[in-house]
């Protein structure tokens, strides 16, 4: 377990904002034992899709995972896509060959999985009084996609729907930042034999914990152990798996990280984790009088039992001791994203017209704070704004109000007339990403 060895992949960091804003995943709307919190039956997981050099911010947790991008998922969306359906009538299915589209169909996310502290939803027909009430969330609550949609035009006939969450978690204690940085190796340079620690190819990074040489009691017990060593029931568990959970001020809430192997899909990362915690491995340290009754039949009788048994609450102890470690890089990610591969989706005669979502988090020595929002509009078919754009061939006419003729006439057929710009092409809803 140490430090210097690669960290859980891209997974972490959307597996920190899962369990942050919620403790378990996404399953079946047909749910007939809540408190369970087992996933449902997975999707086909959508092949990831980066944002630039960015993360990638994925609406549903069945999405791969990437060996160089960072993956995010927050129950922002969900929660507004659930809010729709319900408006609409029904729950939300939009016929879509996309597999996220499928997923967020057969998904749901109790809004109690959050609780109410920092969390609001809100949906309802788009008339000027929604459009202000949106416009006051995306000054509350600062993003690309709800101000993408506080920007359109109001329409009465159309519905919306907005989920916002902040949370914060600190810890009692702050955590020193650590001297010497993590080198941080992604998972393709994790897996490849020829890549040794300390080159160009494991990327130093700034990080916080303990160290065993300045070991503080107080704040060394802000980390508890869930589990430690491979599993059975858990594919992508190995002798270098552990949970942990940084225990922090907020009572309600549990910040869970957890070094995994190579799980194929946010879904099976989430789960696996969730089973790790669920079936916990370790053990409360000894009492001080049974430790030194078990150091004391080591040392006169050499006793092979009395060792086995230090060994195991060794290396299974629930708390850190105090020649061990804990280092944890540090995280800030913002990423906002338009989801316009499911845009235009119909479900019977509604049609998707927006669908954004954005997600900020961080995480350092005095604890994280996570902040999302999520925005959809849905129209019905036919009353889907009206969209007029020349850029095909087109006919030109001039002619008087009262004559039956034009007297000029031209037809559009090529950039022979046209006149050319230098101009770069203009992104749809700049500060989305596509």
């Amino acid at each position: 377990m140490r430090n210097d060895a690669a960290w859980i992949r891209q997974a972490i960091v959307a597996g920190v904002c899962a369990l942050l804003a919620s403790g378990c995943a996404p399953r079946s709307r047909v749910v007939q034992h809540e408190e369970s919190a087992s996933p449902a039956t997975a999707s086909a997981a959508a092949p990831a899709t980066t944002q630039a050099d960015g993360p990638v911010l994925s609406p549903t947790v069945d999405v791969e995972l990437s060996s160089t991008h960072s993956t995010i998922w927050c129950a922002t969306f969900q929660l507004a896509y659930d809010a729709l359906g319900r408006t609409i009538g029904k729950p939300l299915a939009l016929e879509s060959d996309n597999p996220q589209a499928t997923a967020l169909a057969t998904s749901y996310f109790p809004p109690k999985w959050i609780g109410d502290a920092g969390f609001a939803i809100f949906a309802g027909h788009f008339d000027a009084a929604m459009c202000s009430r949106i416009q006051i969330a995306a000054r509350q609550h600062p993003s690309a996609a709800l101000d993408g949609l506080a920007a359109k035009p109001p329409n009465p006939l159309d519905l919306v729907a907005v989920a916002t969450l902040a949370k914060q978690v600190d810890f009692a204690l702050p955590f020193e930042l650590d001297e010497q940085p993590i080198r941080f190796a992604t998972a393709d340079v994790a897996e490849g034999a020829a890549a040794d620690f300390g080159t160009p190819l494991h990327t130093p990074v700034k990080s916080f914990g303990i160290d065993r040489l300045q070991a503080n009691a107080r704040v060394a017990d802000q980390v508890r152990v869930l589990w430690v060593g491979s599993d059975a029931e858990v594919e992508n568990a190995s002798e270098n798996t552990y949970v942990l959970e940084l225990q922090t001020t907020a009572p309600a809430d549990r910040l869970i990280v957890a070094r995994l192997g190579r799980p194929g899909s946010l879904r099976v990362a989430i789960t696996e984790a969730l089973s790790l915690m669920r079936r916990s491995n370790t053990i409360d340290p000894l009492p001080a009088a049974e430790l030194n009754q078990l150091l004391q039949r080591v040392n006169d009788n050499s006793d092979k039992q009395a060792m086995d048994e230090l060994e195991k609450h060794r290396s299974l102890a629930n708390r850190l001791a105090n020649n061990e470690s804990f280092h944890m890089p540090v995280i800030r990610l913002a990423a906002d994203r338009r989801f316009s591969q499911i845009e235009g989706a119909r479900d019977g005669f509604w049609k998707l017209l927006y669908a954004a979502q954005n997600v900020r988090f961080d995480l350092n020595e005095r604890g994280a704070t996570l902040q999302s929002s999520a925005a959809l509009e849905g129209a019905l078919l036919g009353n889907a704004p009206r969209e007029f754009y020349f850029d095909e061939p087109f006919l030109v006419m001039l002619m008087r109000h009262d004559a039956p003729w034009p007297y000029f006439a031209l037809w559009v057929a090529g950039k022979d007339v046209l006149v050319p710009t230098t101009q770069p092409v203009a992104a749809s809803d700049a500060g989305l990403p596509q």
